[in-house]
């Protein structure tokens, strides 16, 4: 059940507002002991000729309380408390009837997005930056994938030297990423259409030998055409990409992933597009990646700081392998058991400080079972698996109304509010608001499970009410870790 849409449904009984103008005046408190909505009545005294005092008296007084467990004015403001039996009980149905589909949407069907990624600095081979400019290019197609969207992802030319290109394929392998076009093969035929364009604009001009469009009066170098020697620039293979997929694709956003010292790159392409096209310009948006620096390079880097792929992989592996032996970990095949764990924290970490403007990358870090890391995430979801795993299913109903604890209740609050941390991901483009979430859950539900029994206990009801609450944290953990990415280990001996 969404409370937040009872609770407008109840507003509008009453008032004579449409639903989407009293949705967007209904508050979260700042405190829990004053409710779990606030609807102010400022706006409402013009209409009823009375103090905003008297009009939240009035509604509360004959609004239809039933599901919450009370409606009461305070002041100017009408707080809605909802009925926590009714909520514990349909959170975790919910859930566990959707399972992998919870938080899954399909509210945006028909709609398309394109997702860019740039390669870090071409020249370069498989950098730190490149593997994390793969992982935020999956997690934002998985999350907005997750809400109907048909994602479509592009990346830097095919036709790399193919020492490079195999490199960079690694990186492909290692976070399980495909692109479905590339830059090159986007723009290859359609350079002087657009080019045409500039000149019909009367804004292509030649500068010391090459093409350009001048942007001075904004503040920006020349936006390059044509280089020098007569080849096109990355500059107008970029723009003309963008301008071919939204031709092709009729996107509703292009979502461009680059690393900060590429800022000025893209706010050039941008800004004559800007010029061609206003309206397309709006559509597109610049997600910026901090600058990821590896804290002891030595380990699986060459001397520019450069990490080789395979050598990460390895120590991943290495690390994860011990991490299981050390905490007496079973699991039906170890190594790659492993491999899921290493490389998912590594993703996890790389999304989780994607909005930082500058980062390390510490392999004793990345793999710590303290602090707010995917390993301990994925530790986290495989103690909720064991649990499930070393009980049976009773045949008990659950008493979910003997889940009054504040471990309890506070774990549940963070699992309904999982569709809520997808839409602000999206609207900020944010994966890394699914990772914070992640350990949100996590923290809340080793501190659920440190204070409450659940596996020994007489009170079957109870015992199959505490069960499907880890069977729901298990699942929401696993559904949160999908989004950005992540693989779990599921299987254990």
């Amino acid at each position: 059940m969404n409370f937040k849409n009872l609770a407008v449904e109840r507003l509008s009984e009453i008032l004579d507002l449409d639903k989407n103008s009293l949705e967007k005046m209904l508050q979260i408190p700042p405190k829990p002991e004053m409710g779990n909505f606030a609807f102010p009545c400022f706006q409402l005294t013009q209409i009823h000729e009375k103090t905003p005092n008297l009009i939240a008296e009035e509604i509360s007084n004959t609004i239809n309380k039933e599901c919450f467990e009370k409606i009461e004015n305070v002041g100017p403001y009408i707080n809605f408390y909802i009925d926590k039996k009714i909520f514990i009980k349909e959170t975790i149905q919910n859930i566990l009837s959707k399972g992998d589909f919870y938080g899954r949407s399909e509210c945006n069907k028909g709609k398309n997005v394109c997702i860019q990624t740039s390669c870090s600095n071409i020249i370069k081979l498989s950098g730190i930056e490149s593997l994390s400019l793969t992982v935020i290019s999956k997690s934002l197609s998985r999350i907005f994938q997750s809400q109907g969207y048909d994602v479509i992802t592009s990346c830097c030319d095919k036709n790399l030297e193919s020492v490079m290109f195999s490199e960079y394929q690694e990186i492909y392998k290692l976070n399980n990423m495909k692109f479905d076009i590339y830059i090159e093969e986007c723009a290859s035929n359609k350079i002087e259409e657009v080019i045409e364009i500039l000149i019909q604009n009367k804004l292509l001009i030649k500068s010391n030998g090459a093409e350009v469009v001048e942007l001075k009066k904004y503040n920006m170098p020349p936006f390059i055409v044509k280089n020098v020697d007569g080849t096109y620039s990355s500059y107008i293979k970029l723009l003309t990409c963008i301008i071919n997929q939204k031709n092709i694709y009729r996107f509703d956003k292009s979502i461009h992933i680059a690393e900060l010292e590429q800022r000025s790159y893209y706010e050039q392409v941008l800004k004559v597009m800007g010029i061609l096209d206003k309206q397309l310009s709006k559509e597109c948006k610049y997600f910026e990646l901090g600058l990821v620096k590896l804290f002891n390079p030595r380990c699986f880097a060459d001397e520019n700081g450069y990490i080789n792929i395979r050598s990460l992989e390895k120590a991943l592996i290495q690390k994860a392998f011990n991490m299981m032996s050390k905490l007496n970990v079973y699991v039906s095949n170890k190594e790659e058991a492993s491999r899921i764990l290493g490389i998912g924290a590594v993703s996890f970490f790389l999304i989780k400080n994607c909005k930082e403007r500058q980062f390390y990358f510490d392999l004793e870090q990345v793999m710590s079972l303290e602090g707010d890391t995917g390993a301990y995430v994925l530790y986290t979801y495989f103690v909720g698996n064991s649990i499930l795993c070393n009980n049976e299913l009773t045949l008990a109903e659950p008493e979910y109304s003997k889940l009054y604890s504040t471990e309890e209740y506070e774990l549940i609050k963070l699992l309904d509010e999982y569709i809520q941390s997808i839409d602000m991901a999206i609207n900020k483009l944010a994966p890394n608001i699914i990772a914070e979430y992640c350990i949100q859950v996590s923290k809340a539900f080793n501190k659920f499970v440190n204070n409450h029994e659940i596996e020994n206990i007489d009170d079957e009801g109870l015992k199959c009410a505490r069960l499907n609450l880890v069977r729901a944290a298990c699942q929401v953990i696993k559904n949160s870790l999908a989004l950005i990415g992540v693989d779990i280990v599921e299987k254990i001996r």
